[in-house]
């Protein structure tokens, strides 16, 4: 009889504390099936989107019944009622407008980084294609500007040009004509053939006193203009 009294007891406690715990037993099962949710994801990808898109407005969603929940166990005790569950009807319409003001400010963030690509493809294409144009126009802007240089007034840049072709032609031609006559000569000297680079440095030599000399003659042209005679002196002795 005391057994049966004592059982009896007991489940008549177990019932209690459960109804006690209804209002919150069903939270952490929520929980639980909310954490498979974000966890079990096919791919990557698909983590990412569910965690931007929901793992913010969720954890508000608990943290919200949550409260709200366990305010319930304080109405017994309250003296404003009313004006409470008025704020707490408050509180959930900012919670929704939380989140609609996060997915608002998500979709701007998406505005403003797809114009900010839109902007930066824009500006590579600018690039790319001032790029192409200036490699294209390169060679007339070069050639027009030398043909301004050489056709302006005072700078003889034809006749240099001229001048410095003639003795690059004489070098060849003296090179040609000499080498042979220098081999024989190197040959006899050092017993061996002339080395490899006998001819480039034969070519060099003669071009610098080719390119001497004419400098002598502007020299000379240049002292009887001015009629410095001690100078023409010096250079005919």
């Amino acid at each position: 009889m005391l057994n049966s009294i004592v059982t009896a007891d007991a489940n008549l406690y177990q019932s209690i504390f459960r109804m006690l715990l209804a209002p919150l037993s069903w939270i952490p099962v929520m929980q639980r099936w909310l954490l498979n949710f974000f966890l079990s994801s096919s791919s990557d990808w698909v983590a990412v989107w569910k965690c931007t898109l929901l793992l913010l407005p969720v954890l508000l969603f608990v943290a919200a019944m949550w409260c709200t929940q366990l305010s319930l166990y304080t109405i017994p005790f309250r003296s404003a009622r009313v004006k409470f569950a008025g704020m707490m009807v408050l509180s959930w319409w900012d919670a929704a407008r939380a989140v609609w003001f996060y997915y608002i400010g998500l979709f701007r963030l998406v505005v403003v980084a797809v114009g900010w690509c839109l902007t930066l493809a824009r500006l590579g294409l600018r690039l790319v294609m001032e790029a192409l144009r200036q490699l294209f126009i390169a060679p007339f802007t070069f050639t027009g500007r030398l043909s301004k240089t050489y056709f302006r007034p005072g700078v003889p840049w034809i006749a240099f040009v001229m001048l410095l072709f003639w003795c690059l032609l004489e070098a060849t031609i003296f090179t040609y004509t000499l080498f042979p006559t220098v081999s024989e000569v190197l040959a006899d000297l050092v017993g061996m053939e002339a080395p490899r680079f006998a001819a480039p440095v034969l070519y060099l030599f003669l071009l610098m006193l080719i390119l001497g000399s004419f400098a002598c003659i502007q020299a000379l042209l240049d002292s009887f203009r001015k009629r410095d005679f001690k100078l023409i002196v010096q250079m005919v002795l």
